[in-house]
């Protein structure tokens, strides 16, 4: 009967899974009070590193505020001294721009009128020379127009010359063929 429940099996079954569930629970409350007790001390290192962190942060902001005057003060003395110097170096750069300007506006106006002179003779030069160049070329214009001229009347008596001989060429095919015709048709 080995495979029969009888009752005092099934007793002694529940007495065992009582007994488990009995341990289970000790367990449980072990672990829950194991639990607590660290989070209470996760807690509390939490409070004391943010108490920490909350010390260095006021150390650093004052740290910060005190490098932020320094900085400030040695910006301000950099920018007046900097200021300063560019004053000094704007009027010495417009006195020397001044003198530069009236030496080379002195030297310019020697060259302009240097040029202008140059300008003057040269445009004269040029000037005859185009005249002579313009009376060479109308004469040889007009030498070409006669020279022309002649050998376009010389083309014309060719020219009708060579229409009288395509005239009578063209009347001889003509008769040639209308007696070609006529000698067929008789």
């Amino acid at each position: 009967m080995a495979g029969t429940w009888t009752d005092e099996r099934l007793s002694d079954l529940s007495d065992r899974t009582d007994a488990g569930f009995e341990r289970l629970d000790g367990n449980l409350i072990d672990i829950r009070n194991e639990v607590r007790s660290t989070r209470v001390e996760l807690i509390e290192q939490i409070a004391s590193v943010r108490a920490e962190a909350d010390s260095r942060d006021i150390a650093l902001r004052g740290e910060i505020t005190s490098l932020r005057s320094e900085v400030r003060n040695e910006i301000g003395a950099f920018r007046s001294e900097l200021r300063s110097e560019i004053d000094s170096f704007r009027s010495e750069v417009g006195s020397q721009i001044g003198a530069f300007r009236s030496e080379v506006g002195s030297e310019i106006d020697a060259f302009r009128s240097e040029v202008a002179s140059q300008i003057d003779a040269f445009r004269s030069d040029v000037g005859s020379e185009i005249d002579a160049f313009r009376s060479e070329v109308a004469s040889g214009n007009n030498s070409l127009r006669v020279e022309v001229g002649s050998e376009f009347n010389s083309l014309r008596g060719e020219m009708d010359s060579l229409r009288g001989w395509t005239i009578r060429l063209q009347l001889g095919t003509t008769l040639a063929i209308l007696v070609a015709i006529a000698t067929r048709a008789v």
